[in-house]
């Protein structure tokens, strides 16, 4: 692995991590801010995880999908 896929793979392990710590929450306390939390953060490791060009062209996404991406997000 390179030092960003690396990075990245530890980062996203903290997320799953803040995932699985805070549906553990919400199953005991049934708390809604800890569902609303939880669907969050799936949404930022979905993000990262279709924006990240390393992850991208592991699923051989071609480059001109990636580029239409990129240029649409901004």
């Amino acid at each position: 692995f390179h030092n960003n896929q690396m990075l990245a793979w530890f980062v996203y392990g903290i997320l799953f991590a803040l995932i699985f710590y805070n549906a553990f929450l919400y199953g005991i306390l049934r708390d809604t801010s800890y569902l609303y939390y939880i669907l969050s953060v799936t949404s930022l490791v979905g993000f990262l995880f279709f924006t990240d060009r390393a992850i991208l062209n592991r699923f051989d996404v071609s480059e001109f999908y990636y580029n239409r991406v990129s240029h649409a997000l901004g």
